[in-house]
């Protein structure tokens, strides 16, 4: 027996972005089908575009195959291709043994039916017998933990619901190879822990799967390789922990390039954005080590300076704050000169300072500092003056911290 149970050469799959031009070409391609021609299904036609271009793999028994990359990549147009639930426009597909998937939510479902009823009906697709469901049944109701909604009709499910039944179904009937689609991305914290044991459990039995998600914990965790797609293509394909890095390093890089591209609008995220105030000008706010140097990558546990300065006509003290916001837009900490009794005045009319942070203890990610100038309760200046990235020693070990505070420990 091979242990080879997915074999994939060059793949291609395309779609149309028009329907009534992409039913056109659907009669064509069904015409050329008819002759023996596929001339038409290996290069573009108008307003047509790869979903899937020269994708090449192999899947091993109880191998478990991580699929990474950004939202319209290919991923789950590949797992529906392996499920049989769309046509190869080129390329040869071999998929041996019975395959279970969870693609989409509630695919394979009518809604009309109750769960029960589209237990059967899902056993029966797979070929299996009344009497082979019946002995299923129950472990299917136990792991599904649905109570006595399995006799409600599906449509009126909760996307949890739907998903936990749909999970349960998968990987109940002797599947050799199992497709999973950001199964995990739905569903408590106990039915995700039950989901990742069976998946476990069916490794060790020997049968092989595909993981889908943007959770790159999961992916290290459970994924023996990686298939990175890209716009349809294989960007990499490699050993697990390799893959995480270089996909994280990479989708970071494109977000900070399409939040350059709309930094107008990012700044707006972080409360009320006062720019332009006769009294002040030449606002300069930035992060440098301790020796000076700029730097917008810290350490969660080693001390770095905030460096200030503006010109102002005003001659009183005024009021300075620098707030700390998560990119999503919650606030951290805040830090006032007021607050702390420490006067900030302009010499002149400079206004110049540096505040020194010995460490700030959040978990790695990307943060913003939003400087705060106020002559009592005005504004002469607030908005975002620093984008910056916290990391830790260990990168590798980034994808499993949860949370948002770092809180300093040692095992002893």
């Amino acid at each position: 027996m091979s242990d080879v149970l997915i074999q994939a050469e060059n793949l291609g799959k395309k779609f149309c972005r028009r329907l009534r031009r992409s039913l056109w070409y659907g009669a064509l391609d069904i015409g050329s089908d008819l002759i023996g021609s596929n001339g038409s299904k290996t290069h573009l036609r108008k307003e047509e575009f790869w979903a899937l271009n020269k994708v090449s793999f192999n899947l091993r028994r109880g191998e478990c195959l991580g699929l990474i990359g950004r939202n319209g990549s290919g991923k789950t147009t590949l797992l529906k291709i392996i499920n049989n639930l769309m046509k190869l426009d080129y390329g040869r597909l071999q998929v041996r043994g019975r395959v279970g998937a969870l693609i989409a939510l509630g695919a394979g479902f009518n809604p009309l039916l109750t769960g029960r009823e589209n237990v059967y009906v899902n056993g029966a697709v797979l070929g299996l017998t009344k009497k082979d469901v019946d002995n299923g049944m129950e472990e299917i109701l136990d792991f599904a933990g649905i109570g006595e909604f399995i006799d409600a009709p599906v449509q009126s499910y909760s996307s949890g619901m739907a998903v936990r039944l749909g999970f349960a179904i998968a990987t109940r009937f002797s599947p050799n190879v199992i497709l999973l689609d950001e199964v995990l991305a739905v569903g408590d914290f106990g039915f995700q822990s039950k989901c990742l044991a069976r998946i476990n459990e069916l490794k060790r039995s020997g049968v092989a799967s595909i993981l889908v998600s943007h959770n790159m914990a999961h992916i290290t965790q459970y994924a023996d390789r990686c298939l990175w797609l890209e716009k349809g293509f294989v960007h990499d394909v490699g050993e697990t922990k390799e893959m995480s890095r270089a996909y994280l390093q990479f989708s970071q890089e494109q977000e900070s390039i399409k939040e350059n591209n709309k930094q107008d609008g990012w700044k707006y995220a972080f409360g009320p954005v006062v720019e332009e105030h006769p009294q002040i000008s030449q606002l300069h706010v930035s992060l440098t080590d301790l020796d000076g140097q700029p730097t917008k990558k810290l350490s969660s546990i080693d001390p770095f300076i905030i460096q200030y300065s503006f010109e102002t006509t005003n001659p009183r003290p005024v009021n300075l704050t620098f707030r700390f916001y998560k990119k999503d837009g919650t606030l951290l900490a805040t830090i006032n000169n007021e607050l702390d009794e420490f006067q900030v005045q302009a010499k002149g009319k400079l206004v110049e300072g540096r505040v020194r942070i010995e460490n700030f203890s959040v978990l790695p990610g990307d943060y913003v500092l939003v400087a705060v100038v106020q002559d009592g309760p005005e504004y002469l200046h607030r908005r975002p003056m620093v984008r910056f990235q916290v990391t830790s020693r260990n990168q590798e070990s980034d994808l499993f911290r949860h949370g948002i505070v770092h809180v300093p420990h040692q095992w002893i």
